[in-house]
């Protein structure tokens, strides 16, 4: 039986949403209207229930190793910069401070994490753009050593502080590296709250296409819906969650703050009315 494409309000008003994303600028681009539709129900519910919608935010890594004008990576620089462009992203979203987690991972090291520096007995992944193998001051767990395991401790962590029933994040068949490391962490740390019984479901987990292979890219035009059997060449769920004239508005706005460091261009390519993704 073919499947179809859908479109879901995806949460309701006592749902609690989680959006990952290996990168600053992930998140806001890929769920910048799930963000809005969530801050919208929990306003909307403020004092009338205990279980309004929690928001939780969660960047990975640093961004440090984006590639400037000059062709090389300006490290914790270009970090900075990526740090506080995607603030003031989430502050036009209208995020709180409270709800937004930079980790402070490396860019671009990822993988090794996963398959390299996986323990402390592997050794800390050191990070050539930060000249560093641990978390600076300003991330989430300070001082933390660059391995996989800790990773995964500090991803457990807040996951369960939010038990969230929807998780949002990259496809695990990305091509980016970084992208699908990031959705395996995600994984690994649900399984382990699972098996030590701190959650008692696994979560729908949401994967928005970015790169993956078999799929345009952007996926379809700014108000072309995706189907299932165009976009994925391996089968799946499609979600098209449309965005209200109102809230494309405000995350372009949003968009806008990403421009300085992503450039206009690559950014043209996220505003849309619709936000696509393959539901697990």
């Amino acid at each position: 039986m073919k499947k179809k494409s859908t479109h879901l309000m995806l949460f309701d008003d006592t749902s609690s949403v989680v959006v990952v994303g290996a990168h600053p600028d992930d998140a806001v681009r890929a769920c910048g209207g799930v963000m809005l539709r969530a801050l919208s129900l929990g306003r909307a519910t403020a004092g009338l229930s205990s279980r309004a919608p929690k928001l939780t935010v969660i960047a990975v890594t640093d961004g440090a190793a984006l590639f400037g004008k000059t062709g090389i990576p300006d490290g914790r620089r270009t970090a900075c910069a990526r740090k506080a462009e995607q603030a003031k992203a989430l502050k036009a979203l209208g995020v709180p401070k409270r709800n937004t987690f930079h980790l402070g991972f490396p860019d671009g090291g990822i993988p090794k994490l996963r398959h390299r520096n996986r323990t402390e007995r592997s050794g800390a992944y050191f990070c050539p753009w930060l000249d560093s193998d641990r978390t600076n001051d300003a991330s989430y767990a300070p001082g933390i050593d660059f391995t996989g395991n800790n990773l995964t401790h500090i991803l457990m962590n807040l996951l369960a502080a939010a038990k969230p029933p929807h998780v949002f994040t990259h496809h695990a068949r990305d091509k980016h590296p970084d992208h699908r490391g990031v959705t395996w962490f995600v994984r690994k740390a649900l399984a382990e709250l699972r098996k030590s019984g701190v959650i008692d479901a696994a979560p729908a987990i949401y994967e928005y296409l970015t790169y993956v292979s078999g799929t345009p890219w952007p996926p379809a035009g700014p108000a072309v819906p995706v189907k299932a059997a165009k976009a994925l060449p391996f089968g799946g769920r499609i979600v098209n969650f449309r965005l209200t004239p109102a809230e494309m508005k405000r995350k372009n706005t949003a968009l806008d703050r990403l421009t300085p460091t992503l450039g206009p261009d690559y950014i043209a390519h996220w505003r849309r009315t619709n936000e696509i993704y393959w539901r697990c």
